[in-house]
């Protein structure tokens, strides 16, 4: 079992008491940490976290882009903007990678810019100087001195919600007008997009970011849109022509969308929905590919909230077209399709090797009280399931080892930054995911 221990890495956060927040850090261009993602390097880190402790099951491979990835990440969306909670978010990244996670999400609007504060100030400790790890493996310690390099980590970020006065300011200077903004900060026009890099890039002082999404494009959309499906058509072509562009240039590896409340979620002739299919097919006319079957966009993820208790929609809802020959071949018993033309997002993505990360791994906070109780009543359930599920764990890291062993998702992202927090959920990296038919037995509780 892999143990994270806090030592020299851990951050002081009165360290800048003069300072209002991280984000007074200035940014020296000799300082920006070159390089990105590789599916070699990933494959390195998960080897190396094997041989230390952790479960060969908590590594999956993207087969979109063959990177080795953890199947928990670390999300940096929660807090508010306190020296203290920075100091946690930069304590919970450095552990999180000792402890063999290697995918770390973030956003341009995150705490108002500080959470990509965070990121790259851990990403200093993490690849310049080094940091000691403790590993516990069959009751004995070690400690080793380990220093990452920038291509074992993926980093994924987000544009198009332009909340802070830094994004709006950049997105005018580069020709961003008032009708690029589909409500208060909500744009996703080439300007608005190239601003949001430019300052994501700066606040990591990293050269390429590994993912961007376009964040909640259907969900700001349709509330401003009463010509919805053309409207949104013609923003998503747009801004995938300029992400193809940013990829020319270096700046990002890859795009993908991320969703919340509708998109994926919902029926396809509901408000907001959106066809995977159609999606890829946008991309791959942006990037040049519609007649050429051995070119591929940049388009390779998705994000939604999924959970077992309150939104399983990825693998039960019947939301999407399947292409014309499917390559699906799911057997689930969760998947209640009453309509054969439609099957659901974890089939779809499966057939366009298109990667399914989770937000919300750990479910609606409204219906908390109810719902996870009902959960984790693990009476009736299979012998090897268990009750509780995971002695000795918070309730949390039940269900996000639930939500992570979901059916072709490939990473669940939790935004855990307390020191106990991170120290449950990093326990999840030695031991193995639900198999199928445990899943589905425990699912089939949540959702009855």
């Amino acid at each position: 079992m892999l143990m994270m221990l806090y030592r020299s890495q851990r951050i002081n956060p009165n360290k800048n008491s003069n300072s209002n927040s991280l984000a007074s850090e200035s940014v020296s261009p000799l300082s920006i940490v070159k390089g990105f993602a590789t599916p070699s390097s990933t494959a390195f880190f998960a080897s190396d976290a094997v041989r230390h402790g952790a479960h060969p099951s908590f590594y999956r491979v993207s087969n979109g882009t063959s990177h080795t990835v953890s199947s928990m990440g670390m999300g940096t969306s929660r807090g508010d903007q306190s020296e203290e909670t920075d100091a946690l978010y930069v304590n919970a990244l450095i552990t999180s990678v000792n402890g063999g996670v290697n995918v770390i999400d973030t956003s341009s609007n995150y705490r108002n810019g500080n959470a990509e504060l965070c990121v790259g100030r851990a990403l200093r400790h993490l690849l310049a100087d080094g940091v000691d790890v403790g590993v516990s493996a069959a009751g004995n310690t070690a400690q080793r001195r380990r220093q990452y390099h920038r291509s074992e980590i993926f980093i994924s970020s987000k544009a198009g919600s332009m909340a802070t006065r830094d994004l709006k300011q950049r997105a005018v200077q580069k020709g961003a007008v008032k009708q690029d903004f589909w409500s208060h900060h909500a744009c996703f026009a080439p300007a608005c997009i190239e601003a949001s890099i430019d300052i994501s890039l700066e606040r990591m002082q990293i050269e390429t970011i590994d993912l961007l999404y376009l964040h909640n494009i259907a969900e700001q959309m349709s509330d401003a849109s009463s010509s919805l499906p053309g409207e949104i058509t013609r923003a998503l072509q747009r801004a995938f022509e300029h992400l193809e562009s940013e990829r020319q240039r270096g700046r990002i590896r890859y795009y993908g969308l991320a969703t919340f409340s509708k998109s994926f979620r919902v029926l396809p002739e509901e408000s907001g929905a959106l066809n995977l299919g159609d999606v890829v097919a946008l991309a791959q006319k942006a990037a040049g590919c519609s007649t050429d079957e051995t070119c591929r966009s940049g388009f390779r993820f998705v994000q939604l909230p999924v959970s077992p208790h309150s939104m399983p929609e990825m693998y039960t809802l019947p939301s999407q077209r399947p292409p014309s020959t499917s390559t699906s071949t799911s057997t689930s018993t969760l998947e209640k399709n009453d309509n054969p033309s439609f099957q659901t997002l974890a089939q779809t993505a499966q057939d366009f090797n298109i990667g399914i990360f989770s937000s919300r791994s750990l479910g609606s906070s409204g219906r908390k009280g109810r719902t996870q109780a009902k959960c984790l009543d693990w009476k009736g359930l299979p012998p090897s399931v268990g009750a509780p599920l995971l002695p000795n764990l918070y309730l949390q890291t039940d269900i996000l080892h639930v939500t992570r062993s979901s059916p072709g998702l490939l990473c669940a992202l939790v935004g855990h930054k307390t020191p106990a927090n991170v120290e449950s959920n990093l326990k999840l990296a030695s031991i193995p995911p639900l198999n199928r038919h445990e899943f589905e037995s425990v699912v089939k509780k949540c959702t009855a």
